[in-house]
This record gives structure tokens, sequence and C-alpha cells, in this order.
């Protein structure tokens, strides 16, 4: 009895340390399965959070793009062609004119061609003579009355000449 005691003893010793050992191994695979299967569940929110986020950024793009074509086929109607560009300096003479300004116009020659995307721009020169108050109504005309040429006014240098006043203007005139 004392030897099967023994013998006993050992066995049931065995069985619990294997049984210790197999839910250590066990264990152990288990929580590195859930490191990577936690890394897979965060990687693939991170790659939905990006994803709707792109998704979100398209819609605003779309509705956008509606609003892109209006504004574009609205300065399509505002901006000359190229060709047209020709009535600018006699359109600043008679502004000048209905202000008793004496004003001309000079194209310079440094254009830029119109794109799909970007107006095209003619430089010019303006010289204006006047007295100052009759400039600034001129000016003012010319920012506000504009019949269908948009204006950039690079620099302008305005000189008391005595009796009057003489503007120079450096700018550009956009066409489609």
């Amino acid at each position: 009895m004392k030897g099967n005691f023994k013998k006993q003893l050992w066995i049931s010793f065995s069985i619990i340390f294997g049984a210790v050992a197999v839910a250590s191994v066990a264990l152990y695979f288990l929580s590195s399965d859930l490191d990577a299967q936690a890394a897979k569940i965060i990687s693939d929110k991170t790659l939905v959070a990006q994803q709707t986020a792109l998704v979100g950024i398209l819609a605003n793009l779309k509705s956008d793009a509606v609003q892109a074509t209006q504004y574009a086929a609205a300065m399509n109607k505002l901006l000359p062609s190229h060709d047209e560009l020709i009535s600018f300096p006699q359109w600043i003479a008679a502004v000048g004119q209905a202000h008793a300004v004496s004003a001309v116009v000079t194209f310079q020659g440094n254009n830029a061609a119109a794109t799909e995307a970007l107006p095209g721009s003619d430089g010019f020169s303006l010289s204006a003579t006047g007295a100052a108050t009759d400039i600034v109504a001129f000016l003012n005309d010319l920012e506000m009355r504009s019949p269908g040429f948009l204006l950039a006014i690079d620099s302008f240098d305005l000189t008391n000449n005595g009796s009057s006043y003489q503007l120079s203007v450096q700018g550009r005139v956009f066409s489609k």
C-alpha cells in the first residue's frame, strides 16, 4: 500500500505538472494570438477611419465641382475673348472723356494665354491726366462699372503737375 501510494502520488503530480505545462503553453500561444488579433483590429479600424475620411472628402469635392462649374460659367460670361480686348483702349478713353480725363492705354505685350483652369491676361499701361476729383471718379468707374473687362492694377503713380494730375498705371486685363 505504501508503494502504491507513492506511485499514485507521482502520477498525480505528473498529471498536475503536465496540465500546468499544457495550460501555460496554451496561454502563451493564446496571448500572442490575442495581441496579433488586437493589432489587426486596430489596423482595420484605422483603415476604415481613413476610408471614411476619404469618402467625406470625395463627397465634398463632388458637391464643390457643381459650384465650381457654375462659377466657371459665370466667370466665362464676365471675361471677354482675347480678340475682344481690341476694344479695351477705346472703352478706357470713353470712360476718361465722361469724367474730363484724358486717358490712353497701350498694351505691353507681356500676355499669358488662357488655359482650361486659368484666364489669360494681357499687360497694359494707362496714362490719365485730369483734375484729382475727376481721376478719382474715373478710377471708380473703372472699378465699379466695367461692362465686361476684369482688371488688376499692379502699380500706379499719381503726380501733381500743377494745374492737373498725371496718373500712371501698370496692370493686367483678363480674357478667356
